[in-house]
C-alpha cells in the first residue's frame, strides 16, 4: 500500500466502482462520494492527497465544490483533477480557470489518469499547507456544519469581491497619484486595523498614513523595522518626496497611543512592468495581522497595485505630453529666431549698401524699414545713423 488517499467524487455507481477498483490495485486508499456535498463530507473528515472530481453531480456540482475548496485556507492547495464526460473546449477552459490542476475526459486512457495522480503525489502543484489523512480543524461534518462552512466561505468571498470592486473604482478614476494613494489608505483603514503604514514607491515617493496618535519612540521603531524590511526586499530606502496622510474618519482610527511596535506586515505592490513599491503596516498590538487579515490585505494589495500603477502611468503620459508640447514650442521658437536672424542679416546688408551709396553721393542714406521682431541692437543702430544723417 502506498499510504496515499484518493477521493473519487462521481454520481455514477459504475464509474465509482471502476475507479475504486483500479486505484486500489495501484495501492491507493480510496474514498468514494456520490455527489458534491458527500465529497465535502469525506474531504473534511479525511483530507486526501488527490481529488478526482466529476462536474455534473446532484446537490452541488464539481465547479461549485472546487470553487469552495480554492477559497478555503484549510484545503485550498489540494491537487484536484476534473474527470468528466464534458469534453468541449469551453468546458476544459472553464474547469482550469475555476482552479483544476488537470482536466481529463472519462474516455481517456487510464494510464493518463494514473500518470497525473503520480505526478501530483510526487510534485504537488502547490506547496502543501495541510496534513493528508487528518480531519480539518473543525471536527463536525454534519450537513448543518458543512452548510455553515460553505456560508462562511461565500460571505468571505463576497467581502473580498466588494473590496476588489472598491479598489477597481479608485483605479478607474483619473486622479493624481497623491489622491489615489490617499483613497487606498482610507479604504484600508476601513477593513484593517493598524497604527502606521508606509508605502515606498520605486519612483522615489514615500507615503505615510497614521491611524491615530503615535509617539516618537513608536515612530522610530517602526522606521527601523521598515528599513530592515526594505533591505530584505532588495529595495533601497531612498526617497525624493514624502507625503503624509491620516485617516479622515475619526471612528476608524486606532484607540490609544502605542508604546512599542508589536506587529508588522509587508506586501509588495506589483504592476504590469514589475514591482511598484512596498507596503508596510505597523501595529502596537499583538496578533493584529492574522491569517484572515492577511488574505484581506492580499486582495487589497492586488487592487491597490492596479490603482497606483494606473496613476503612475497617467502621470507619465501627462509628463510625456508636456515634454512634447515644450519641445514643439521650443522648436517653433528656434525656427522663429532663425527666420528673424535671416531677415536681420538681409537688413544689415541693405544698411551697408545704403551707407556706401550715401557716402559716394554725399547724400543722406535711404534707410530700410525695420519689421516687428528685429533685435534692439539693430533698431539702435538704425536710429543712430538716422540721427547722424539729420545733422
Amino acid at each position: 500500500m502506498t499510504g496515499k488517499r484518493i477521493l473519487v467524487a462521481d454520481d455514477s455507481p459504475t464509474v465509482r466502482a471502476l475507479l475504486q477498483e483500479s486505484l486500489t490495485e495501484e495501492g491507493y486508499d480510496v474514498d468514494a462520494a456520490c455527489d458534491g456535498v458527500d465529497a465535502l463530507d469525506h474531504l473534511y473528515k479525511h483530507i486526501p492527497d488527490v481529488v478526482l472530481l466529476d462536474i455534473e453531480m446532484p446537490r452541488m456540482n464539481g465547479y461549485q465544490v472546487l470553487r469552495l475548496l480554492r477559497e478555503d485556507p484549510l484545503v485550498k492547495d489540494l491537487p484536484v483533477i476534473f474527470l468528466t464526460s464534458k469534453g468541449e473546449k469551453s468546458d476544459r477552459f472553464w474547469g482550469l480557470i475555476v482552479g483544476a490542476d488537470a482536466y481529463l475526459v472519462k474516455d481517456a486512457d487510464s494510464w493518463m489518469l494514473l500518470g497525473k495522480i503520480k505526478e501530483f503525489l510526487e510534485n504537488p502543484p502547490r506547496p502543501i499547507t495541510y496534513t493528508p489523512g487528518r480531519a480539518a480543524t473543525f471536527t463536525s461534518t454534519t450537513p448543518d456544519a458543512l452548510l455553515e462552512r460553505i456560508n462562511f466561505l461565500l460571505d468571505r468571498k463576497l467581502f473580498q469581491a466588494t473590496l476588489a470592486s472598491e479598489l477597481a473604482s479608485i483605479a478607474r478614476n483619473p486622479l493624481p497619484l497623491r489622491d489615489v494613494v490617499n483613497q487606498c489608505f482610507q479604504l484600508m483603514g476601513r477593513v484593517c486595523e493598524f497604527h502606521l503604514t508606509h508605502l515606498l514607491l520605486t519612483t522615489g515617493e514615500l507615503m505615510t498614513c497614521k491611524a491615530g496618535a503615535i509617539g516618537l519612540d513608536f515612530a522610530t521603531q517602526a522606521d527601523v523595522k521598515f528599513r530592515e524590511t526594505c533591505r530584505s526586499h532588495n529595495l533601497k530606502f531612498e526617497f525624493r518626496e514624502r507625503m503624509d496622510f491620516e485617516l479622515s474618519d475619526v471612528s476608524m482610527r486606532t484607540r490609544g497611543v502605542p508604546k512599542a511596535v508589536a506587529s508588522t506586515y509587508d506586501l509588495a505592490l506589483k504592476g504590469r512592468d514589475g514591482v511598484l513599491g512596498l507596503l508596510f503596516l505597523v501595529s502596537g498590538r499583538d496578533g493584529v495581522f492574522n491569517e484572515t487579515i492577511q488574505e484581506t490585505l492580499a486582495v487589497f494589495s492586488a487592487g491597490a497595485s492596479m490603482a497606483v500603477d494606473g496613476a503612475l502611468r497617467s502621470r507619465e503620459l501627462v509628463r510625456s505630453r508636456q515634454a512634447q508640447e515644450a519641445a514643439v514650442r521650443n522648436t517653433t521658437s528656434l525656427q522663429a529666431q532663425a527666420d528673424i536672424s535671416k531677415v536681420e542679416l538681409a537688413l544689415y546688408r541693405q544698411l551697408v549698401s545704403a551707407l556706401t551709396e550715401a557716402l559716394n553721393k554725399n547724400a543722406p542714406p535711404a534707410l530700410p524699414d525695420l519689421p516687428e521682431g528685429c533685435s534692439q541692437e539693430l533698431r539702435q543702430l538704425v536710429d543712430a545713423i538716422r540721427a547722424a544723417s539729420s545733422r
